[in-house]
């Protein structure tokens, strides 16, 4: 048996949503794929700094 919901956002509630997954996306994703990357060998510790200034400027 399955249960069906409709769930309505107010405006606002959309707006932080946006910015809660923007956060995900954009920083703690963002760390992860460094820190995989240094793991691997792809990069380089003191590219780091590098690396996150890039990607804060998309």
């Amino acid at each position: 048996m399955t249960d069906n919901y409709n769930v309505g956002y107010s405006v606002d509630a959309l707006g932080d949503l946006r910015e809660i997954y923007s956060y995900i996306a954009n920083e703690l994703l963002v760390l992860c794929i460094i820190l995989s990357m240094i793991k691997r060998g792809q990069l380089q510790w003191h590219e780091y700094s590098t690396v996150v200034e890039i990607s804060k400027a998309l």
